[in-house]
Protein backbone atom coordinates (compact mmCIF):
# COMPACT_ATOMS: atom_id res chain seq x y z
CA UNK A 1 0.00 0.00 0.00
CA UNK A 2 2.78 2.41 0.95
CA UNK A 3 4.64 1.54 -2.26
CA UNK A 4 1.52 2.27 -4.37
CA UNK A 5 1.14 5.65 -2.65
CA UNK A 6 4.76 6.58 -3.36
CA UNK A 7 4.40 5.55 -7.02
CA UNK A 8 1.17 7.58 -7.31
CA UNK A 9 2.85 10.65 -5.82
CA UNK A 10 5.83 10.24 -8.13
CA UNK A 11 3.58 10.00 -11.21
CA UNK A 12 1.57 13.04 -10.07
CA UNK A 13 4.73 15.11 -9.57
CA UNK A 14 6.04 14.12 -13.01
CA UNK A 15 2.75 15.13 -14.60
CA UNK A 16 2.82 18.49 -12.81
CA UNK A 17 6.41 19.08 -13.92
CA UNK A 18 5.29 18.47 -17.50
CA UNK A 19 2.53 21.05 -17.09
CA UNK A 20 4.97 23.66 -15.85
CA UNK A 21 7.34 23.00 -18.77
CA UNK A 22 4.48 23.31 -21.25
CA UNK A 23 3.49 26.63 -19.72
CA UNK A 24 7.03 27.98 -20.08
CA UNK A 25 7.09 26.80 -23.70
CA UNK A 26 3.75 28.49 -24.36
CA UNK A 27 5.00 31.73 -22.79
CA UNK A 28 8.12 31.66 -24.98
CA UNK A 29 6.00 31.04 -28.09
CA UNK A 30 3.69 33.90 -27.10
CA UNK A 31 6.65 36.31 -27.06
CA UNK A 32 7.58 35.25 -30.61
CA UNK A 33 3.94 35.61 -31.73
CA UNK A 34 3.83 39.08 -30.18
CA UNK A 35 6.99 40.03 -32.09
CA UNK A 36 5.43 39.06 -35.44
CA UNK A 37 2.15 40.80 -34.60
CA UNK A 38 4.06 43.96 -33.70
CA UNK A 39 6.19 43.71 -36.84
CA UNK A 40 3.18 43.33 -39.13
CA UNK A 41 1.41 46.20 -37.32
CA UNK A 42 4.54 48.38 -37.60
CA UNK A 43 4.65 48.75 -33.81
CA UNK A 44 8.27 49.64 -32.98
CA UNK A 45 7.41 50.42 -29.35
CA UNK A 46 6.19 46.88 -28.67
CA UNK A 47 9.18 45.31 -30.41
CA UNK A 48 11.56 47.31 -28.22
CA UNK A 49 9.65 46.15 -25.13
CA UNK A 50 9.95 42.52 -26.29
CA UNK A 51 13.74 42.78 -26.70
CA UNK A 52 16.17 42.11 -23.86
CA UNK A 53 18.08 45.02 -22.35
CA UNK A 54 21.29 43.64 -23.90
CA UNK A 55 19.72 43.55 -27.35
CA UNK A 56 18.39 47.09 -27.01
CA UNK A 57 21.76 48.37 -25.78
CA UNK A 58 23.70 46.58 -28.54
CA UNK A 59 21.37 48.28 -31.06
CA UNK A 60 22.32 51.73 -29.76
CA UNK A 61 19.51 52.20 -27.24
CA UNK A 62 15.73 52.25 -27.37
CA UNK A 63 15.33 55.47 -29.35
CA UNK A 64 17.84 54.50 -32.02
CA UNK A 65 16.27 51.04 -32.29
CA UNK A 66 12.76 52.51 -32.65
CA UNK A 67 13.99 54.92 -35.31
CA UNK A 68 15.65 52.09 -37.24
CA UNK A 69 12.52 49.96 -37.02
CA UNK A 70 10.39 52.83 -38.29
CA UNK A 71 12.65 53.05 -41.36
CA UNK A 72 12.28 49.30 -41.89
CA UNK A 73 8.50 49.67 -41.63
CA UNK A 74 8.48 52.39 -44.30
CA UNK A 75 10.24 50.00 -46.69
CA UNK A 76 7.96 47.15 -45.65
CA UNK A 77 4.89 49.25 -46.38
CA UNK A 78 6.17 50.21 -49.83
CA UNK A 79 6.58 46.54 -50.80
CA UNK A 80 3.56 45.16 -48.86
CA UNK A 81 5.88 43.01 -46.76
CA UNK A 82 4.26 40.67 -44.27
CA UNK A 83 5.71 37.97 -42.05
CA UNK A 84 3.74 34.92 -41.00
CA UNK A 85 4.59 32.12 -38.61
CA UNK A 86 4.04 28.85 -40.47
CA UNK A 87 4.85 26.48 -37.63
CA UNK A 88 6.80 26.14 -34.43
CA UNK A 89 9.30 23.33 -34.83
CA UNK A 90 10.92 23.11 -31.43
CA UNK A 91 11.06 24.94 -28.11
CA UNK A 92 13.89 24.16 -25.70
CA UNK A 93 14.02 25.60 -22.20
CA UNK A 94 17.36 25.59 -20.37
CA UNK A 95 16.99 27.34 -17.01
CA UNK A 96 16.42 31.03 -17.86
CA UNK A 97 17.07 30.62 -21.60
CA UNK A 98 14.61 29.47 -24.25
CA UNK A 99 15.31 28.59 -27.88
CA UNK A 100 12.28 28.81 -30.15
CA UNK A 101 12.79 27.38 -33.64
CA UNK A 102 10.14 28.09 -36.27
CA UNK A 103 9.41 28.42 -39.96
CA UNK A 104 8.36 31.87 -41.15
CA UNK A 105 6.91 32.99 -44.47
CA UNK A 106 8.13 36.32 -45.85
CA UNK A 107 5.86 37.71 -48.52
CA UNK A 108 5.96 40.97 -50.47
CA UNK A 109 5.22 42.28 -53.97
CA UNK A 110 8.21 40.52 -55.51
CA UNK A 111 8.80 37.37 -53.50
CA UNK A 112 7.46 34.69 -51.27
CA UNK A 113 10.00 32.73 -49.30
CA UNK A 114 10.31 30.52 -46.25
CA UNK A 115 12.94 30.97 -43.58
CA UNK A 116 13.85 28.85 -40.60
CA UNK A 117 14.63 31.06 -37.60
CA UNK A 118 15.67 30.55 -34.01
CA UNK A 119 14.78 33.07 -31.34
CA UNK A 120 16.92 33.02 -28.22
CA UNK A 121 14.95 34.34 -25.26
CA UNK A 122 16.25 35.19 -21.80
CA UNK A 123 14.23 35.69 -18.64
CA UNK A 124 14.70 39.11 -17.10
CA UNK A 125 14.82 39.69 -13.34
CA UNK A 126 11.00 39.83 -13.29
CA UNK A 127 10.75 36.36 -14.85
CA UNK A 128 9.54 37.67 -18.23
CA UNK A 129 10.86 36.18 -21.47
CA UNK A 130 12.71 38.74 -23.61
CA UNK A 131 14.13 38.29 -27.13
CA UNK A 132 17.92 38.25 -26.92
CA UNK A 133 18.88 37.10 -30.40
CA UNK A 134 17.29 36.09 -33.72
CA UNK A 135 19.24 33.87 -36.11
CA UNK A 136 18.47 32.30 -39.45
CA UNK A 137 19.24 28.61 -39.68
Amino acid sequence: MKKALIISLLIASLLCAGCIGGSEEDNAKDVVRSYYNAYNNHDAETIVILFSDDMVESSGGAEKLKSGLEQVFISAEETNLSLKIIRFINVRILDDTAYVNLDVELKDDEREQMSNLTFKLEKNDKGTWKIDKITEE
